[in-house]
C-alpha cells in the first residue's frame, strides 16, 4: 500500500480559497430559510493512470455559521459525503472535553476494508466531484471556511 497524500480544495471564494463571505439574509427572513451555499467543483489528477481512491474526507467549516458540507459525484449524482456540525455545549458530541460551548466538530466520512466495516474506498479516476457548503446567514461576516481536506491512496488491493 502506498502513503495516502493529502489535498485541499477551497470551494469558499474561487476555488482557490477557503474563505468566503456570508452575506447577512434581509430582515425578517426565518432562520429556517437564512442560509447560504457555496459550491465548487475538482477533478483527482492520478498520474501515470494508477487507480486512485478516497480513504478519507474531513471538512473544515467554522462555527456559529457552519450547517453543515456535502461531497458529490458529480457525474452520476451519487451522494459521496456529509458531514454534519456537531456544536459544543449540546451534549451531542460524547467526550465531554471537546463539547465546549461555541465550537464545532465534523465528524469525518472514512472508507477502507467492508472487513472492518467500512464501505470500500470510491474510486476517484475520472470523477468529477462537487463539494457543497452550507452557512447559516442570519448574521453576515467575513472569514468563515469551505475547505474540504481530502486524502487519496494509489493503487489496487489496498482493501
Amino acid at each position: 500500500m502506498r502513503a495516502a497524500r493529502q489535498n485541499d480544495w477551497g470551494v469558499g471564494a474561487d476555488g482557490d480559497h477557503a474563505e468566503l463571505d456570508i452575506l447577512k439574509c434581509p430582515a425578517g427572513t426565518p432562520t429556517a430559510q437564512c442560509t447560504q451555499t457555496a459550491d465548487g467543483t475538482w477533478v483527482p489528477v492520478a498520474a501515470g493512470g494508477e487507480p486512485v481512491h478516497m480513504i478519507k474526507a474531513h471538512f473544515h467549516c467554522h462555527a456559529p455559521a457552519c450547517i453543515h458540507m456535502e461531497m458529490w459525484n458529480n457525474n452520476t449524482g451519487k451522494l459521496l459525503c456529509r458531514e454534519l456540525g456537531l456544536y459544543g455545549g449540546t451534549h451531542r458530541i460524547d467526550d465531554k472535553r471537546f463539547d465546549e460551548p461555541g465550537y464545532i466538530a465534523m465528524p469525518p466520512c472514512l472508507w477502507g476494508s467492508p472487513r472492518d466495516g467500512l464501505e470500500a474506498p470510491p474510486l476517484m479516476n475520472g470523477m468529477t466531484v462537487r463539494v457543497v457548503h452550507f452557512a447559516n446567514a442570519t448574521h453576515g461576516h467575513h472569514g468563515e471556511m469551505a475547505l474540504p481536506e481530502i486524502s487519496l491512496a494509489k493503487g489496487t488491493g489496498l482493501w
